[in-house]
């Protein structure tokens, strides 16, 4: 019974791999990743060609106008969390670093 429990468990993970390598892989046949780039370029190429008609009105001209960068928040409260203990953690052993390089400090002068 346990046997094929675990053949089962085997062959739930080794279909999931090949699902997941498929579709991996159809999406580089297919050009998914070319075409987003592509995209992206084409993009950048309209920005370009903006930035030059402007230049030639004689417009006042800033990045800011042109590229636009995309940021996404991946945080969520475990991330934020982590990052409030790494910082007080930081900031316990940078003091109490600093307070023992002074005890050695007077105890050697």
């Amino acid at each position: 019974m346990e046997q094929k429990k675990k053949n089962k468990n085997f062959q739930y993970i080794f279909y999931f791999l090949l699902i997941l390598f498929l579709t991996i892989y159809t999406a580089g046949k297919t050009g998914y990743y070319e075409t987003d780039i592509k995209r992206k370029t084409s993009l950048t190429k309209e920005a370009i060609i903006n930035f030059e008609k402007d230049i030639q009105d004689g417009k006042a001209v800033d990045i800011k106008d042109y590229i636009k960068i995309e940021q996404s928040d991946y945080s969520n409260i475990y991330s934020k969390a982590g990052d409030k203990v790494s910082k007080s953690l930081d900031s316990v052993l940078n003091e109490g670093v600093g307070k023992f390089a002074k005890f050695l400090k007077a105890l050697f002068t």
